[in-house]
């Protein structure tokens, strides 16, 4: 038992999972904002004006939500993981 008591393993278990859930947010934000950053990009080099810059934020938008599913199905079901080896 902690000096505490109880409420010290509540409470670093309450931060590991504020932590994990910003590091999903986090990561959709970045997968969003880079690909937009090189539709941009590509846009002004190939004068696509916003055709490139519309489908990286589209593209983005998926790939991070794509990233995230992933990543909240495996802490929904840690028991899947250990029979599937991943």
């Amino acid at each position: 038992m902690n000096l505490n008591g109880d409420k010290d393993g509540k409470q670093k278990s309450t931060l590991g999972s504020i932590g994990t859930y910003t590091g999903i947010g986090i990561e959709l934000a970045t997968f969003i904002i880079v690909f937009l950053l090189a539709g941009r990009y590509l846009d002004s080099r190939l004068g696509t004006e916003p055709w490139l810059l519309i489908l990286g934020a589209a593209l983005g938008f998926a790939a991070g939500f794509y990233s995230m599913f992933k990543t909240l199905s495996g802490l929904s079901n840690p028991g899947d993981r250990k029979r599937t080896g991943r």
